[in-house]
């Protein structure tokens, strides 16, 4: 968390004097600040690129490093300490410690959006989202959703994953939303499930259910889901399948993001949400999906 980020400073004796700091200063921190992202982005980049680490991998460690500043930020200290009170000294730690409280900060918050990718790609959530994983008839659009079509306004995400999950328990589809909302808080509490374009696909597998369960939901008022477009969703795919099928999960992910990728399913759930036969699911899919 950035406050302990900033108590390491504290605990270390860092200081700054602003009635010192200068718009000269300002740009040796910048300058600084440039020159040592570019050398450790670079040199951990060139080095994964030379070990032959794997794409993903050198993608993602040069990142995890610009943070690590905490030995530069003693040493500067040290020397600081042992220059003693000069203009040299003051110099020193005026350009040194706001530029390293930038890597600090900033790189937190670089290393924990990193962290979820890994976590995505880790999972083959991603390649789900991306691609096309081949599926049987048991994947079926109808067979996956159903007459589970919501329209309705919630009030945020957590307020949408509620009302689907209770949707499920009014079926006698699940025993309890508690097992459902807990499992899908958890997967949301490591990457965002909203892929971009108004669509969210919140998900989870849970051992209560023996085969893939899908709620679509189509939202009246788009609503925030921390996208990784930035964009507000207005449509929601939730998908549960068992705890043991990681690989039936992956296709369900892959049936929905494509279905919504090459149909206009905010315009037919809109209109047929509330039919009781939802033939309109079988009609849309044909043989593209």
């Amino acid at each position: 968390m950035p406050i302990f980020n900033l108590m390491f400073f504290a605990l270390i004796g860092a200081s700054i004097d602003l009635e010192s700091f200068s718009s000269q200063t300002l740009t040796y921190v910048l300058v600084y600040v440039v020159v040592r992202s570019v050398g450790k982005y670079y040199g951990t980049y060139i080095g994964c690129r030379f070990t032959g680490l794997d794409k993903k991998i050198t993608a993602t460690v040069p990142k995890l490093m610009l943070p690590q500043a905490e030995l530069a930020a003693i040493e500067t200290i040290i020397v600081a300490n042992t220059l003693g009170n000069v203009p040299e000294s003051q110099s020193l730690v005026a350009t040194v410690v706001p530029a390293l409280i930038i890597f600090q900060l900033g790189g937190a918050y670089l290393s924990e959006k990193t962290l979820q990718r890994w976590k995505s790609w880790v999972t083959g959530e991603e390649h789900a989202y991306q691609s096309d994983i081949p599926a049987g008839k048991e994947m079926a659009l109808e067979y996956l959703i159903e007459d589970r079509v919501m329209k309705f306004s919630p009030t945020s995400k957590i307020d949408a994953i509620n009302q689907m999950a209770k949707l499920l328990k009014e079926k006698k589809i699940i025993p309890e939303t508690e097992i459902i909302t807990n499992a899908i808080f958890e997967r949301e509490l490591l990457a965002t499930t909203g892929i971009g374009k108004g669509l969210a696909i919140p998900h989870c597998r849970v051992g209560s259910v023996d085969r893939v369960i899908v709620v679509a939901s189509y939202f009246e008022k788009p609503i925030d889901w921390n996208s990784m477009d930035g964009n507000p969703v207005d449509l929601a795919f939730m998908i549960i399948t068992p705890q043991e099928s990681p690989e039936l999960h992956l296709k369900a992910i892959s049936k929905i993001s494509k279905a919504v990728r090459t149909l206009d399913f905010r315009k037919e759930i809109s209109l047929n949400y509330g039919k009781g036969e939802y033939l309109f699911l079988k009609e849309m899919e044909g043989d593209n999906v």
